[in-house]
């Protein structure tokens, strides 16, 4: 399951990738840069409305059902699994017609308890498929944003460092995954077949640690470091 990402990115430009008027840019919603971002942060949605305009604004990374009576939830909803997501009643409604992109510079997973940095290998952005909610606590409450990250199995590569990874979005395919009019789950495959091809590109390395943040926790473990005296 991926807990851990990165958004080193700058938003215009992400408008500018995904066709997003600037007046569709919440900016004052989206966090800063960052190079760890966990569950519960803030991270960037887009979004598509039924008449076709594109939005970015932030998000909470745990996405709480429009019905819950509550957001301290007993469970983790930052990870929606394709297998499942179209039969659990957390994540229909989003899957059918609530699926967001969310951008990010790169995502962490472990092995062996020693945590890889996964990325595109000329740093484009990575589209990653992601499922969206609207909750309120109660009738008087502010709408909250929330967001969870659609996980499938790895490929390529990254299968030999940890058997899940996000579920990546070709450019070909990210009309008609954020188009509300389509059932999510009738392009799901489609979708998966052809992110597994920007899967199999991914290029990964080992980092010594992921706490704290700035861009020395995303940096490859030097062969030649000195090993630790404690």
């Amino acid at each position: 399951m991926c807990s851990k990402f990165s958004i080193d990115l700058d938003w215009d430009s992400i408008g500018q990738n995904f066709g997003i008027d600037e007046s569709n840019i919440s900016r004052d919603t989206l966090p800063s840069r960052t190079f760890l971002v966990k569950p519960k942060q803030s991270i960037g949605l887009i979004a598509q409305g039924k008449d076709g305009t594109r939005h970015l604004r932030g998000a909470s990374w745990s996405l709480i059902p429009r019905a819950s009576a509550t957001d301290n939830l007993s469970y983790s909803t930052h990870n929606a699994r394709i297998e499942s997501a179209g039969f659990r009643a957390i994540y229909c409604e989003s899957l059918a017609h609530m699926r967001a992109i969310i951008p990010a510079s790169g995502y962490f997973e472990p092995h062996n308890r020693r945590p890889f940095y996964f990325h595109a290998p000329d740093d484009q952005v990575l589209a990653i498929a992601g499922l969206y909610s609207w909750w309120r606590q109660t009738p008087s409450s502010p709408w909250r944003l929330t967001a969870t990250m659609m996980t499938c199995a790895a490929s390529g590569g990254a299968a030999t460092i940890h058997n899940r990874m996000p579920l990546l979005i070709s450019a070909n395919m990210r009309d008609q995954w954020l188009d509300p009019h389509q059932d999510g789950s009738s392009i799901l495959d489609a979708v998966h077949k052809s992110g597994e091809r920007l899967s199999q590109r991914l290029e990964f390395h080992e980092v010594a640690h992921i706490s704290g943040d700035g861009p020395h926790i995303i940096k490859p473990v030097s062969e030649d470091s000195p090993a630790s005296l404690f």
